[in-house]
């Protein structure tokens, strides 16, 4: 029961009081993520946010981490059968994507370069797109969303399921609480892993995420029906890339202002 505790609150409670969302991760994903990341701040880091934004408490700053509309930089659009994330095709200097803006904005906010304010809300932003798995699928439908569904009895879409309502859905009693408790302790175990790679490498573990057979999605014909087993097989995923993205996210805020305990990698290659 005391591992039980290192899961954040706000992945317990937050989750059954927040209002349905439109659409991105949903803004409660945004706003749990944002919750999550205040927490793990820095003193630095966190004078840093509160004067960049104004803002004087943890929801304050979720309250900031909102997202109504998919925009063309929030998706890495792969071809059809891509073994793997290419930076150069699914991210050109062009189009961008999430990983690309996240080092963007990490750049900003280490230079304290134009709107410090504006590039933290960037960067909380793209590093919660990234991790949503259906934001790295493939351009022939869209990441899914052109991709028709039917979830829990609502027509829907497929990245519709992955942005916002899986993470609304209730968890079925049917999945057991070892299930979780088997969750809690892997992440506890695996969390200091979490913050040594770089963002092109948390787009390659949605992509393998939005591989797999239990998400439904790879050589999906389209109007498909998931129901409650659904929920049970990819519930806790798609949370855990919420927690991911929370540390990540609170990592890149603490390196850009410049604590020394934070040494998370942001890229390979240079920022333009």
């Amino acid at each position: 029961m005391l591992l039980r505790s290192s899961l954040p609150a706000c992945f317990v409670l937050a989750i059954t009081v927040l209002p349905q969302p439109a659409r991105a991760w949903g803004t409660p994903g945004h706003r749990l993520i944002c919750e999550q990341a205040w927490d793990e701040l820095q003193p630095a880091a966190e004078r840093g946010v509160r004067a960049a934004l104004g803002v004087t408490s943890k929801e304050d700053f979720a309250a900031r981490c909102q997202h109504t509309e998919i925009k063309p930089h929030d998706l890495m659009s792969l071809p059809s059968g891509a073994r793997d994330v290419n930076y150069e095709r699914d991210c050109p200097d062009q189009r961008s994507c999430p990983a690309r803006e996240i080092e963007r904005a990490f750049a900003d906010i280490s230079a304290l370069r134009g709107d410090v304010g504006e590039a933290i809300l960037r960067l909380a932003h793209f590093t919660g797109e990234v991790h949503q798995p259906l934001s790295v699928g493939y351009a022939a439908d869209r990441n899914g969303l052109d991709t028709r569904a039917v979830f829990l009895g609502r027509s829907t879409n497929m990245h519709a399921i992955w942005n916002d309502e899986l993470v609304m859905a209730p968890r079925s009693p049917q999945a057991a609480d070892t299930g979780f408790d088997l969750r809690v302790i892997t992440n506890y175990l695996e969390r200091p892993q979490w913050t040594q790679s770089t963002p092109l490498a948390w787009a390659t573990e949605s992509y393998w995420i939005m591989r797999t057979p239990a998400t439904g999605y790879l050589g999906n014909p389209g109007d498909l029906a998931f129901d409650e087993v659904y929920v049970a097989q990819n519930k806790l995923t798609a949370l855990e890339q919420i927690e991911k993205a929370g540390i990540r996210l609170s990592h890149l805020l603490n390196r850009a202002f410049g604590d020394p305990g934070a040494s998370l990698p942001v890229s390979s290659r240079p920022v333009d």
